[in-house]
């Protein structure tokens, strides 16, 4: 997936090629709308449909994606405050005193502070926890009583009370219960990089160690209290779950309520996303 100009105008191209070979399958061409000879690249990045830029078309500029429903989003972002354009992922920008997130403005957002938490689907700035996948949208929830804790690879973080997720249901931040079971694979890829640091055992010996330590972890307290064992919020103090938790749900589910509600990141042509900030887990 790459940008070209196509009578006058730039397009946004999508080849599917063979399996193996150069030889393309399926073309698809979108029209951006936007003046080729007025338009420079400002920022690029991606492979295929996870492809992103930064178009500045003269007067305003641009997002664009393959996953947007127009393909561009409009950036109404004054001129002078290029000078301090700072792209942060494929999804964060930062421009001078505003965040935004594929091009849409985050109001809430304290951009001075915003940190992406590293291989996992979250950023903090001191105040607020964000949660972004393409399928989830954004949302965003507002953390007290000091700062929150992440594990990488983690799809769950917690405060100094609870533990939260951002539910495929709702796409929103859900408190869920330290008593949750623990998806096998989200405790076994956290913990070789917490733990182990992603080195293979070196020994039969090691690799039956780190097997009975991971059978040991049955929910998602026990995990960051052997991942944190520093650790001293609430949950770190409560006791410990003994044997394997029973469940009346799909693995790793929160508790959430029966109709889901729309992704707070709206593909819409305005720049701007109003984001209610929920409290204590988007019980609001």
């Amino acid at each position: 997936m790459c940008l070209e100009e196509r009578e006058g105008r730039l397009h946004l191209l999508h080849r599917r090629r063979e399996w193996g070979s150069q030889r393309i399958m399926e073309e698809k061409v979108y029209d951006l709308e936007l003046p080729a000879a007025r338009c420079r690249v400002l920022k690029q990045g991606g492979e295929g449909p996870d492809f992103w830029a930064y178009v500045d078309d003269g007067r305003r500029l641009h997002y664009v994606s393959y996953w947007l429903p127009n393909k561009s989003r409009m950036m109404r972002v004054p001129r002078d405050a290029l000078d301090a354009f700072e792209v942060l992922s494929p999804h964060y920008a930062r421009i001078g005193a505003r965040l935004y997130c594929r091009g849409a403005w985050v109001p809430e957002a304290a951009a001075e502070r915003f940190q992406l938490i590293p291989e996992t689907r979250f950023a903090h700035d001191g105040e607020r926890v964000y949660a972004f996948t393409i399928t989830e949208g954004l949302d965003v929830l507002e953390v007290a009583d000091g700062p929150p804790y992440f594990l990488p690879r983690c799809e769950h973080f917690a405060d100094q009370r609870d533990f939260y997720w951002q539910s495929s249901w709702t796409r929103r931040i859900e408190r869920v219960s330290g008593a949750t079971p623990v998806d096998a694979y989200e405790k076994k890829i956290s913990l070789l990089a917490v733990l182990w640091h992603d080195t293979e055992p070196r020994d039969e010996a090691e690799a039956l160690a780190r097997d009975a330590l991971l059978d040991d972890v049955h929910t998602i307290a026990d995990l960051f209290r052997l991942a944190l064992p520093d650790a001293r919020p609430a949950w770190a103090r409560a006791p410990r779950a003994t044997g394997s938790p029973s469940w009346g749900g799909s693995e790793g589910q929160a508790d959430i309520g029966q109709t889901p509600a729309q992704p707070l990141a709206r593909d819409h042509e305005d720049d701007r996303v109003a984001i209610p900030v929920l409290h204590r887990g988007g019980e609001a």
